[in-house]
Parts: structure tokens; sequence; C-alpha cells
């Protein structure tokens, strides 16, 4: 078993130095206008392959200006590159997330409206093909053909994302599948092979063929991201880790005022233990369990849809270990430069980070938005555009180390992002109410109960 998250804030002995290089955004002073040079990189045709992670989904919605802030967009518009992609207006597709405030006080609710898709009838390949809740078998077999569905507006039935990237004849792509394989999972607290995740058997073959047909049908380079520990993200740990959440202290230590109970995966019903996590949703039924006994006793157990116990936990460890084991092994069967990313997001998580801009500071880590941190979004699972800007610049440190290139980081503060107060400890009645998060990421990845 790997390393559990130490006091439940961190992974231990994950830090970006196990990718060969540290992360260089502790001071990041640029000029005004940095000179930037390419190495042997050659951006003049980007095509980038992934999910929502590339697509630019914030707040569980994709669209407006956090859309145009997508990692690659970002690193395209600091070295001066074309790139189009399938935009779509403000409130976003599905609709972004927002604080309100309500009757019963804070919660996450849909902003007003639904956002519209403004370049489809773009002649070209959009640079960016990434889809949302895009798994490895619909990044090899979605064709956009299905009426209604988001990849409709992205690849609008004129092939796969592989097709449509290698009739681009792209001099660059970027790779970055595999995690909704995985993430379906813990967004919906049920490990069920072909329902919420894909079983790496099938996983496996579908990345191998993704690798295999860049490299033989273009002369790209290519540069590929492994995915995240899906368990270490805000939506499944906050509730152990968050300075508000009804289950730590006041220092975000796990520490639940009384017994909680919760349903295991075999449906077998007892104690909460440290080594076992409570879903972000079930934050608003958790606060009020003292009037409503939610929770505290076998009678009553927290749902097995609420929970990830010990051994779910392990097993999606074990599954992105497996994931990652495949992109790593067809990265470097191709000669693909690596991108670490598992080790970043694990870094976030067990040391804050500190980037210093033009005399400011800005203190980053990977908690939940609500409680300080930079780089999260509301959802719980994508990051903020702060986020999206920490994300481009790693991707930039990794090709400028593995090619020469020289490509400056992108500005934090010429980039407009959400921000609170670093540390900032909102009251525990104060809680958003979470309830139809959960649904709504389930519909994004593609899963049900």
């Amino acid at each position: 078993m790997r390393n559990r998250i130490s006091n439940r804030v961190g992974l231990a002995a994950a830090l970006i130095v196990s990718a060969g290089l540290a992360f260089s955004g502790c001071a990041v002073d640029q000029p005004s206008a940095p000179e930037v040079t390419t190495g042997t990189l050659d951006f003049t045709t980007m095509s980038v392959i992934g999910n929502s992670l590339s697509a630019g989904v914030v707040n569980g919605g994709l669209g407006g200006f956090t859309q145009t802030n997508s990692f690659p967009a970002l690193i395209a518009a600091q070295v001066g590159a074309d790139f189009v992609q399938p935009t779509i207006t403000d409130p976003g597709i599905p609709a972004k997330k927002m604080l309100a405030i309500t009757a019963q006080g804070l919660a996450i609710v849909d902003r007003p409206g639904m956002g519209t898709p403004t370049n489809t009838a773009y002649a070209g390949i959009y640079n960016n093909l990434s889809v949302p809740g895009a798994t490895s078998v619909d990044v090899m077999s979605d064709d956009g053909s299905t009426v209604g569905s988001i990849s409709q507006v992205i690849l609008r039935g004129q092939g796969t994302q592989v097709e449509q990237a290698v009739a681009s004849d792209p001099s660059i792509v970027f790779v970055w599948v595999g995690n909704n394989d995985v993430l379906g999972a813990a967004v919906s607290g049920i490990i069920a092979d072909g329902v919420t995740t894909v079983p790496i058997s099938v996983t496996t073959p579908m990345i191998t063929g993704l690798f295999s047909s860049l490299a033989s049908q273009t002369t790209a380079e290519i540069v590929a991201a492994n995915v995240p520990d899906v368990t270490a993200i805000p939506y499944v740990t906050y509730l152990s880790t968050g300075y508000t959440s009804p289950l730590t202290d006041a220092a975000g230590n796990f520490a639940p005022p009384a017994t909680f109970y919760i349903e295991t995966a075999t449906g077998a019903t007892r104690a909460l233990t440290a080594s076992d996590y409570v879903l972000l949703p079930a934050a608003t039924p958790l606060a009020t369990a003292t009037t409503t006994g939610f929770g505290l006793s076998p009678a009553n157990p927290i749902p097995n849809g609420l929970v990830l116990d010990q051994d779910e936990v392990d097993d999606l460890q074990s599954r992105v270990d497996a994931v990652n084991s495949v992109i790593e092994s067809q990265a470097t069967a191709v000669g693909a430069t690596l991108v670490n990313f598992y080790a970043l997001m694990n870094q976030l998580a067990a040391t804050p980070m500190t980037i210093t801009e033009g005399g400011v500071d800005y203190d980053i880590n990977a908690l939940f938005v609500s409680d300080g941190g930079m780089t999260i979004s509301i959802d719980g699972v994508h990051p903020t555009t702060s986020g999206y800007v920490l994300v481009a610049n790693y991707f930039i440190d990794v090709m400028n180390q593995a090619t020469g290139a020289e490509i400056p980081h992108i500005s934090f503060s010429q980039t407009v992002f959400q921000k609170r107060v670093p540390g900032h400890k909102v009251a525990l009645e104060e809680m958003p109410d979470f309830t139809g998060l959960q649904d709504s990421l389930m519909e994004i990845y593609g899963v049900s109960r």
C-alpha cells in the first residue's frame, strides 16, 4: 500500500524532485516582454488531446474567460502560436457553479442560463480537441456525432480526437488522458468497472493505440502528462483535511466530534476512521448530524455513495498507478516528453508553495478554494484559473529542461483568477450547501449510481 496522506494533507515522498527537476515557481519575477526561445520545439501547429483538465473546465463548467486560460492556450499565447478552441460563452456548458446566498445560507448553485458555442462553423480543425469527461476509450472512439453531447460541440462529427489531431499535421501534440478512467469512481463514491471506471485491461490498448497512432502518422513532438492521484483532490479529501469541515478541528486535523459510521463498499457498516474519506457532498448532512442523526449510528450510516472507504482508496490508488505505468511506458517508447503531473499535485497537497512575483507573495496549495487554496475551484476537482497558470508553467519547466527551450513563465499577476485569502477559515455554520454538486459532476464524467 502506498503512503497515505500525512495529516491528511499530502502524500509522503512524492516531491517534484522525483521527476528529476525542482519546480522553479518559487520566485517568478519576469519582465513585461520576455524573450522566448523554443529550442527544438515547433509550435507552428499545436494539437491537444485530452479531457476537462486540458479543455479548461473551472467550477464544473467549460466556457468564457476561464476557457481561454486553459493551460495549452496559455502556453500558445506565451510562445506566440495560433491556437483555436471550440469557444463557449459564459456561464459555460454545463453552467459553472457559483456560491450564492440562499434562505438556508451559502449554497453552491449553477450560474443562471447556459453557454452557447461561438465558433462551430470554424472551417479548420480546432487546436484544442479536449472533451470534458473523455476516457481513454472516448479519445479513440468518440467522433462527436452524438447529438446534444459536449463532444458534438468540440469534435463536430469530424472524427475522434486522435483522428483529427493526426489530420491537422501537427508540429507538437499535448496528450493528457487516463484521468477519467478512474475519476468517475472518486466522484460517485462507487467503484464499478465499465460504469464508473475503465478497467486497466481496456485502458492499456487504448493508450497504446493513441501513442502508436501519433508516432506512426505524424512527425510531431509529443508532450504527455500522467494523471494525478484521484484520492488526493479536495472533493475526496476536504472533509478530512479542511479547516471548516465538520470532521476536523480548527487546524484541519481529522477530529470528528462524535463517532460516525459509514457504509463500506461491501455493504457492511462500521465506524469511520482517518483512513476513510467522506466526499464533499456529505458536508451539508454532516453539518446537521446532531439534529438528524445522519451518520451517528450503525442504523443511519453515511451511505457508500458519499464515502471512499480505505479499501476503495487503496483500489483507486492502484488503478492510478497502473494507468500511469502505461502512459509512462508508451511515452518512453515513442520518445515523448513526460510531464509528471502526479508528482506536482502531490507536492501541492503536501507542502504549500509561495510564488513571488513583483514583490507580491502568492501562497498556493491544493486545499478547497473556500479555505484559502488558490489552485482548486469550487467543484473540488478542477483547477482555478490561477491553477491552470501553475499547470502551464510546470509544462513549460519540463519542456525547457527536456528540449533546451527557454520559455519564460506565465505571469500570475497578469492573469485573472479567483483568489481567496490564504488561511482564511469559514465558520462551520457558513459552509456552503453542496447539494447537487455530486450529480452534476457525475453527469460530466458520464457515470451513474
